[in-house]
């Protein structure tokens, strides 16, 4: 909540350790939580001069460019933190993503399934659920949220996921339960 006095501690931290990419990630943060999107993006481009196989940063610079639509910028930013990290599944999700904003699909599912062969994570499945229920695979969708539900079972989207399927299958005591349980985790997040 106290973005531009952490932008301060940044800066006296970083004249004591000039370059101290952990450091400079966190200004970024706060840029980014400013909605300056020029220097949050200037800041991951002054780690990635030191250090250009840092992929936290190369994903993040595509997070940034995302949130401006810029998907194509996005999506090569993805595909440099995935290269100089192979073996990390979250920058294949987020490189799914830019594919499917870009309305590439079949490169969408085939990153997903990439991103879930390193490490399940909920972004691949997320996103495989969201294609199948457009596809109304709503059984497919359900299986993807339920996926999605056990690695981050505090997330409301995904139970409000889950209910729509239940919905769109019939299933009205499950919408409850699950509509239920998203609307409980967002008044857990609001009374923080």
């Amino acid at each position: 909540g106290k973005t531009e006095a952490a932008l301060d501690s940044f800066a006296r931290s970083l004249r004591a350790d000039p370059g101290n990419p952990e450091t400079l990630l966190y200004k970024a943060q706060a840029f980014r939580d400013l909605s300056h999107w020029q220097q949050a993006e200037q800041t991951y481009r002054d780690i990635l001069k030191e250090r250009p196989n840092y992929w936290p940063a190369w994903d993040e610079l595509g997070w940034i460019r995302s949130r401006q639509a810029r998907y194509k910028d996005a999506e090569a930013a993805y595909k440099l933190a995935s290269s100089v990290a192979p073996n990390v599944a979250l920058p294949v999700a987020n490189l799914a993503t830019m594919y499917l904003e870009q309305g590439k699909r079949d490169e969408a599912m085939a990153a997903c399934d990439r991103s879930l062969k390193i490490a399940p994570n909920e972004g691949a499945y997320l996103l495989l659920g969201d294609m199948a229920f457009t596809d109304g695979k709503y059984t497919a969708a359900l299986d993807n949220y339920r996926r999605a539900a056990t690695l981050m079972p505090g997330d409301h989207l995904v139970w409000r996921n889950i209910g729509d399927c239940y919905a769109m299958l019939g299933d009205q005591a499950m919408v409850k339960k699950n509509y239920a349980r998203a609307a409980g985790l967002i008044a857990d997040f609001v009374a923080a």
